[in-house]
């Protein structure tokens, strides 16, 4: 198996995803099972961390209604839990960075916040979860811009 992990088990059946919650038809990619294995193995980690970390199971849709009812999704926080306490966030300075984002969002923001929140396969968390230290501290943020282009004239400065 390509995606060796400790938490895994040798060969992801739909029986072990269904286990976890987190057996979605939107995973499969028709004629590319590669792809396929790549997604529901990211979707299986994700409720496996969850899991691991005692995290309130979240739903499909995020906001179950009588019209759309709720599912068990084990790669999503239970929303309400996920807002209350920043789960989806490495460090208090993070969620810092999360909040003051939303508090003050940029021309043509494209911010869901639900997802922000309670989906851990979004894009959104990773992203604050990768640089939201470097918004906290603008030092390391320097640092880190010099070592990954050390051609940058300049220092970091904060544009709030």
């Amino acid at each position: 198996m390509p995606y060796a992990n400790r938490l895994l088990p040798d060969h992801v059946t739909d029986d072990i995803l269904e286990r976890h919650q987190c057996l979605e038809n939107v995973d499969r990619v028709p004629s590319d099972p590669e792809t396929t294995e790549f997604k529901q193995t990211a979707r299986l980690l994700q409720s496996l961390w969850r899991e691991s970390k005692g995290l309130p199971i979240g739903t499909q849709p995020m906001k179950p209604t009588g019209e759309r009812p709720g599912r068990h999704l084990g790669s999503r926080l239970a929303l309400e839990y996920a807002q209350r306490t920043g789960a989806s966030f490495l460090t208090e300075s993070i969620g810092e960075a999360v909040a003051h984002r939303l508090e003050h969002p940029q021309p043509h923001q494209t911010l869901d916040e639900d997802r922000l929140y309670c989906d851990l396969l979004s894009s959104m968390p990773m992203c604050f979860n990768l640089f939201g230290e470097l918004w906290a501290d603008l030092a390391l943020a320097d640092k880190a811009v010099h070592a990954w282009w050390p051609d940058t004239p300049g220092t970091v400065i904060s544009d709030n």
